[in-house]
């Protein structure tokens, strides 16, 4: 299993209620899970891309072509102060995205 590591950006519109994907990019993948998190929760090489992707997400997808994420967990960036930040494990999907899978393939 490979464990694809993407940068989102999010944006809610109020207008229609809806969340939007902006724009993604899969800036790697893992083959062990525990990496994967690492590197989003220490931003290696600036994933956040100084403020582009505010949300990244980890998602679990077994070899073959059209498969479906077996797990997913997500990050949102989160901004305390200027010395505490970084993405911060989000306790479930985003409303908005429940139906979309494969951001990092897609």
């Amino acid at each position: 299993m490979i464990h694809t590591v993407t940068t989102i950006h999010v944006e809610y519109d109020p207008l229609f209620d809806q969340t939007n994907v902006i724009r993604r990019r899969c800036v790697g993948y893992f083959l062990d899970i525990e990496d994967a998190r690492r590197c989003i929760e220490g931003n290696w090489s600036d994933i956040y891309e100084n403020g582009h992707y505010n949300m990244a997400v980890i998602e679990s997808i077994k070899p073959g072509i059209y498969v479906y994420p077996r797990a997913e967990i997500w990050f949102g960036w989160v901004r305390r102060s200027e010395t505490d930040q970084g993405y911060k494990l989000v306790p479930e999907k985003p409303d908005g995205l429940r139906r979309q899978v494969g951001f990092g393939i897609g």
